[in-house]
């Protein structure tokens, strides 16, 4: 069975936090830039939006990806892909 990463933009509040998990895991260094997810909200009161590249990994080697496990809305979770 593979899975991949979802959002749920009800939940999501657009603070970012997976992105900095994220590049901690990718490229050992706190940088959005460095993200396989980018949170895109061109307006602080405005909708989410959200890009997920083909980098992303799952957090290899981890229970669970640190996208997950640090955001703070639980916006993140497994989508089963056939």
């Amino acid at each position: 069975m593979k899975y991949k990463i979802g959002i749920d933009i009800e939940k999501c509040n657009g603070c970012r936090a997976c992105e900095l998990a994220c590049s901690l895991h990718l490229e050992k260094v706190f940088n959005p830039l460095g993200s396989a997810i980018q949170i895109i909200r061109p307006d602080v009161h405005g909708p989410v939006n959200f890009e997920i590249d083909d980098r992303c990994d799952l957090c290899h080697g981890t229970e669970t990806p640190l996208c997950m496990e640090f955001c703070s809305a639980n916006a993140i979770s497994f989508i089963r892909t056939p």
